[in-house]
């Protein structure tokens, strides 16, 4: 799959990208985190590998696509399996952007960002998901109350909230439980089925490329019926 517009270009991650990514970062000792960029659960590492390379580097938007899901018992969540959602899921995302911002200048492009969240979020009660989902509670929130800030820093901030969508991961699950669609639509969880990944990257595409403020702090949901 390859969406283009005038401001981005979605396709999926090559082996050979990991060469250009050697040329942004620069060192050995930095690309040693790429597989495939940066692993963001060592939130305590990103403004010393983010901040060098972003003095020369200007950016217009950022799609925060990363995703950590942990499943527990109550009995077992541990606080280490919420701080490894938290970290992931939030704590980096509002490290990253505040490292990005504060090499900004009022005078630079506007700055889109658009995080990915989950209905998970507010509209389902799945059980063994409370380290989950209430990162993603949390990414939206954030979402919402830095909006209103960050525009009068020329940046529209807004979050996509998709419920299960057709991804690599989920085809691999599908070859373990047969007809996965199916099960979902006749539970009457998603009685639109599973959500196509062009559905979600389209409204990506168009969120990370417009000049419009409108949808600054909006957390837009795409649920199939969920």
């Amino acid at each position: 799959m390859q969406i283009e517009t005038q401001r981005t270009l979605i396709r999926p991650f090559l082996p050979e990208d990991v060469y250009d990514l050697h040329e942004i970062f620069g060192d050995a000792a930095t690309i040693k985190n790429c597989e495939p960029a940066y692993d963001f659960e060592k939130t305590e590492n990103i403004e010393s590998v983010f901040t060098p390379f972003l003095q020369n580097l200007k950016l217009d938007g950022l799609v925060y696509c990363v995703g950590n899901g942990h499943q527990a018992k109550f009995k077992d969540l541990k606080t280490e399996i919420i701080q490894t959602d938290m970290k992931t899921n939030y704590f980096s995302f509002v490290e990253l952007l505040r490292i990005i911002m504060n090499q900004r200048k009022q005078s630079d492009n506007q700055f889109n960002c658009v995080a990915i969240s989950s209905v998970a979020s507010t509209y389902t009660n799945e059980k063994y998901y409370c380290s989950y989902t209430s990162s993603k509670s949390a990414l939206e929130g954030a979402i919402r109350v830095l909006s209103p800030e960050l525009i009068k820093k020329n940046c529209m901030l807004c979050a996509v909230k998709p419920a299960v969508v057709g991804t690599q991961r989920l085809d691999n699950i599908t070859m373990l439980t047969d007809d996965l669609e199916n099960k979902i639509v006749k539970s009457g969880y998603q009685p639109g089925g599973i959500i196509s990944s062009k559905a979600v990257s389209d409204m990506i595409c168009y969120l990370i490329s417009t000049n419009d403020f409108s949808f600054s702090g909006a957390i837009i949901p795409i649920t199939s019926g969920a």
